[in-house]
């Protein structure tokens, strides 16, 4: 079995599929990562550590890396990536393997017709229609997520601060209008409350004020938020929230399953589509 990515690194794709990677029966799985990246890290040493096939195809043309993976002998080539920044899709698209699937860093469709199945569930699956791909839905969730630290859990913020703080660490371009909206709602019916929104856009003063611009324009009073940008240990910083608001229609992947694992129960908005 063949992996084809370019996130053999600190990055949500390993938090969902490290054990995929990793953890196939040696006795019937030979596994080869072909790494199309150029970031390196502890994740990526750890990776090469776990398997004997490691091949950096990053500076090699789409012939030649399809022609590597043939010459290896892959009977499933697994891609990682579909649509995603850094993706070898031309790759795939030469058929250098028999089977071919693609899913975990990707939630939709390639759109191609070099691969044979889609990774999901039945859950999040939706309409086959949607996807060129044959689905395989798992009877249980295919997200396996793996977090990047242990932390201890803490008790509520709440207990200590006396008012309760709901929190968003998701992408704020998933944050529309109608979001705010909703959330100003939320706030409404709990006076003393506080939001606390945190993403790379406020780690700048422009940026905070146009997302403050943002917030009054639904008539949510400022002063009950707290905007934080980017930091390493950001996990951490769960525990100041109480509970956290998802966004809709698209929906948090990585936050989510972060949120959860440090305890803190994610608010969304169920839908039809993954």
């Amino acid at each position: 079995v063949g992996f084809l990515s370019s996130d053999f690194r600190k990055h949500a794709v390993m938090n969902w599929g490290l054990f995929l990677v990793t953890q196939l029966d040696k006795k019937f799985f030979e596994t080869y990562l072909y790494s199309s990246g150029e970031t390196f890290d502890d994740v990526t040493a750890y990776l090469q550590s776990q398997t004997r096939n490691w091949r950096d195809i990053s500076k090699l043309d789409d012939v030649w890396a399809a022609e590597i993976i043939r010459n290896d002998e892959v009977d499933i080539l697994f891609d990682l990536a579909g649509h995603t920044a850094g993706n070898r899709l031309r790759v795939a698209a030469y058929r250098p393997a028999t089977v071919q699937i693609s899913g975990v860093g990707y939630i939709n469709s390639t759109g191609l017709d070099c691969f044979d199945y889609f990774l999901s569930d039945e859950i999040c699956a939706g309409d086959e229609n949607y996807f060129m791909e044959k689905l395989i839905r798992l009877p249980h969730s295919h997200i396996c997520y793996t977090p990047s630290i242990e932390i201890k859990i803490g008790d509520l913020p709440c207990l200590k601060k006396g008012f309760v703080t709901f929190g968003s660490f998701n992408q704020f371009r998933k944050m529309t209008d109608s979001i705010l909206i909703a959330w100003k709602k939320i706030l409404d019916a709990m006076p003393d409350s506080r939001l606390l929104l945190k993403n790379e856009i406020f780690g700048k003063e422009s940026e905070r004020d146009f997302v403050r611009n943002r917030l009054k324009s639904v008539d949510i009073d400022i002063s009950r938020v707290e905007l934080r940008g980017n930091t390493s240990d950001y996990l951490r910083e769960y525990g100041d929230v109480d509970i956290a608001l998802d966004t809709f229609p698209y929906t948090g992947g990585i936050t989510t399953c972060e949120a959860l694992y440090m305890g803190v129960p994610v608010v969304s908005l169920y839908g039809e589509r993954h």
